[in-house]
């Protein structure tokens, strides 16, 4: 069966985790998909919580889901699925942050020179006024967020940001 197929058979977003991973390791490429998708967000937060950078946590967050894919079969299910995946986020970010390179500020660069492809998922702004402002307030709070020590970063966006539990913290 193709991947149309097995996307019309199955309902992802109404699957419950253990179903996901079913089809997921079974090499559903709609399931994997569907994983992502549901916890792509809070994902995103972490990786950026440790490298304090909207690009460098999307490509964080790429090779994570690339390590999560290979490493599937393997995944055993004694933690849920978000705690295993966010503890391969949080590897992948730890790593980057232990080889960091300098580089250059996207600021610096000529933004007529830049070609910028906007990450997958980030709607278009709509209103430029009320967008720069919440562009604005949210500069504001990741500055403060970056200025926490990384481990009570990586705290703050997983209790407060992301509601996760003591435990899952943990």
């Amino acid at each position: 069966r193709d991947e149309m197929s097995l996307a019309a058979a199955h309902d992802y977003a109404a699957m419950d985790e253990a179903g996901l991973v079913r089809h997921a390791k079974a090499g559903d490429r709609g399931a994997f998909r569907a994983i992502m998708q549901r916890w792509n967000q809070r994902l995103y937060r972490v990786a950026r919580a440790v490298v304090g950078s909207d690009d460098e946590a999307e490509d964080v967050l790429q090779e994570a889901y690339l390590h999560a894919f290979a490493g599937l079969r393997e995944f055993r299910g004694e933690a849920g699925l978000l705690t295993w995946l966010t503890a391969i986020t949080l590897n992948e970010a730890r790593g980057r942050l232990r080889k960091r390179r300098p580089t250059v500020d996207i600021d610096v660069m000529n933004e007529a020179e830049a070609r910028i492809i906007p990450f997958p998922g980030r709607a278009l702004p709509l209103d430029p006024e009320a967008e720069a402002e919440r562009s604005q307030a949210r500069l504001l709070l990741e500055r403060a967020i970056d200025l926490l020590p990384p481990d009570f970063r990586i705290v703050f966006i997983l209790r407060e940001i992301e509601g996760c539990s003591v435990e899952a913290v943990a």
